[in-house]
């Protein structure tokens, strides 16, 4: 083995006359990335990776093990343009069938990198540890890596769409996925891309771990029948201070946007059948953009090409949260939301604009509500089982000391209420509202069918049950006989705009009576 030399030196060195094998300290430069590869003489030809000739004309193989280092073509992270050695590294790779590596340092692409059913893997990201690959865009307009072939993986990179660093052209897409699947993305950070940061066409069970996409027009993308993809503690981040694109503007950034659009030659041409559909996101924050959720129909293809699409554990926050696009057809599919946060910009605009089409929002278990306390139904104009977050349930959802007021007294040990007085006496149930939702939101729209239940133990003269907690209450039972009573009811809509979801309740006599009852509970029936 000779003394180490730089692989630039290779062609002036006659080193086949005296071994079949040395050892670089550098691609260019002494200590550089590419320090400590091998090459060999042996096996070697012109179609060899990292072929190189020395100055007898001999040729020389970079020996491959575990990996592909992309320094070893050249890439190594000075800030140069290393598309061509990234592309060369990532096809060397692919050939060995190993993953090509790619250390710290900066990177910048002109043209696209092709990762076809290959591996990369970087050094880390801003939002990890140890060193970084930051992967900057050098051309505007571009697409900065597309993943194709299925089944392929990249680790451990920033991908930066801000060309130049000077925040006034951008690059397309910073990550685009094809129609195959099994593709993962785990720990990568995209930055500043106008149209996606990452954007899935038709992608099929792929995975997602930690991608973080921020001051993206459209942060992430699923497109044209994406189904069955997962991700995994992902964040979105976009702030109108940082903010760079002129188009989208920051009020129409969308964290996520569900595309059906066959006319756009960046995706597929073709929607697979029943269109975006059971996609699921854990535990993920999408915050800052103009909505957090968008759904765009944009080819008209029939209000089921979203199929259900679920949300768990998810945080959502944004100027609004939920944007429909009406034309040329509304299309939403079902989104299932399970404990989810929602925090928008302040307590007068609405939750959400547009309307489903055929589709809708089912809310589960506990959600949690910041904004848009002052407006009907919270300003949801979207299908959704909203109003069923609202529950007067005395024996189950029930809390004595912000749920009851006026007159009577709570039997805790027997659930059961005790009213003195004459009609003139109420007592009041608010609804035991399920999640954070403050009560004064408790105003909906309508008319919604509910049923009310109520046990009235001794009938005495019997009592009159009122809905609404205010004087525009109205009167929606008399119950003189005991027993349980199990009424049909409507609440809101034109004819009484003021309703809201209380009860009052008062004896059913102008003298002082005494009367026990339990059992109470009012839910709607337009959904569970």
């Amino acid at each position: 083995m000779t003394a180490p030399i730089t692989r630039s030196q290779i062609p002036s060195q006659n080193i086949s006359g005296s071994t079949n094998i040395v050892m670089i300290s550098g691609y260019t430069t002494v200590g550089d990335a590419a320090e400590g590869d091998v090459y060999t003489s042996t096996g070697a030809s012109s179609g060899s990776a990292g072929a190189i000739q020395d100055s007898t004309g001999a040729w020389f193989r970079l020996v491959i093990g575990t990996h592909v280092r992309a320094a070893s073509f050249g890439a190594v992270g000075a800030g140069g343009d290393y598309t061509a050695a990234l592309q060369a590294a990532m096809a060397a790779a692919n050939t060995a069938k190993v993953p090509m590596v790619i250390g710290g340092g900066n990177f910048v692409l002109t043209s696209t990198l092709d990762i076809v059913s290959g591996t990369m893997i970087g050094a880390g990201t801003w939002s990890g540890t140890g060193g970084v690959t930051y992967i900057h865009a050098g051309t505007s307009g571009m697409i900065m890596v597309k993943m194709t072939g299925g089944a392929g993986r990249i680790k451990g990179v920033v991908l930066d769409g801000d060309v130049g660093n000077l925040g006034t052209t951008f690059a397309k897409i910073g990550l685009f996925l094809d129609q195959n699947a099994r593709y993962r993305v785990d720990d990568v950070d995209i930055y500043s891309c106008s149209k996606a940061g990452l954007a899935l066409s038709t992608t099929q069970n792929s995975t997602f771990v930690r991608v973080f996409v921020n001051l993206c027009g459209y942060a992430i993308v699923l497109a044209n029948g994406a189904r069955n993809n997962s991700f995994f503690n992902c964040n979105t981040g976009n702030w109108s201070v940082n903010y760079k694109i002129t188009s989208p503007t920051y009020a129409n950034t969308i964290a996520i946007l569900f595309l059906i659009n066959t006319g756009d030659s960046d995706y597929t041409t073709a929607v697979t059948a029943g269109g975006n559909d059971r996609n699921n996101f854990f535990g993920g924050i999408y915050e800052g953009s103009g909505f957090a959720l968008g759904f765009q129909n944009i080819s008209n293809m029939g209000a089921g090409q979203n199929g259900v699409n679920c949300f768990f554990g998810d945080e959502f926050d944004g100027l609004q949260i939920v944007t429909v696009a009406s034309s040329p057809q509304a299309n939403m599919g079902t989104v299932v939301m399970h404990t989810n946060y929602f925090g928008w910009q302040d307590q007068t605009t609405a939750f959400s604009v547009g309307t489903t089409g055929n589709g809708r929002i089912t809310f589960n278990g506990e959600p949690a509500f910041s904004g848009g306390n002052t407006l009907q139904n919270r300003g949801i104009t979207v299908d959704s089982n909203f109003s069923s977050l609202f529950v007067i349930d005395t024996d189950n959802y029930f809390n004595p000391a912000t749920d009851i007021y006026g007159s009577g007294t709570w039997d805790a040990t027997n659930k059961e209420f005790t009213l003195i007085g004459t009609n003139t006496n109420f007592f009041g149930l608010n609804p035991a509202i399920r999640g954070s939702i403050a009560t004064n939101g408790g105003t909906l729209v309508g008319p919604l069918p509910a049923i009310l239940q109520i046990t009235l133990k001794t009938a005495a003269s019997g009592i009159l049950v009122y809905l609404n907690n205010s004087s525009a209450r109205r009167l929606i039972a008399t119950i003189t006989v005991a027993g349980t009573s199990i009424i049909p009811i409507h609440i809101g809509g034109v004819d009484n705009p003021n309703d809201d979801f209380a009860l009052q309740i008062c004896n059913n006599s102008g003298g002082s009576t005494t009367t026990v009852f339990k059992g109470i509970s009012l839910r709607t029936s337009a959904g569970v």
